[in-house]
């Protein structure tokens, strides 16, 4: 778990031994963008809730949005807009099947 470390970013210096992680715990850091996110191709929980992201299309940079089974994004900055739940939720309705 990276939870309330102090996390700034993801970035795309990530070891190749953590690349192939399917759960990823960011919650409660310094978060403002998911760049690098895209590297972890086989996450099917990932947590980011209380971070600074301002922007919930952020959420676009996840590699395999199909796989993800829990989500959790509760406490950004994108949250403050009303239409926040039904935006995510159609931004990865669009990979169900």
């Amino acid at each position: 778990m990276l939870s309330e470390k102090g996390i700034e970013s993801i970035g795309y210096n990530i070891p190749r031994n953590f690349l192939n992680i399917i759960k990823l715990y960011l919650s409660n850091n310094k978060i403002l963008k998911l760049n690098g996110i895209e590297n972890f191709t086989n996450l099917t929980n990932f947590s980011i809730s209380y971070n600074y992201i301002e922007d919930f299309n952020e959420l676009i940079k996840i590699s395999n949005p199909s796989q993800i089974q829990s989500l959790s994004v509760k406490g950004n900055l994108f949250n403050k807009n009303p239409q926040a739940n039904v935006l995510i939720i159609n931004c990865f309705k669009k990979y169900k099947i």
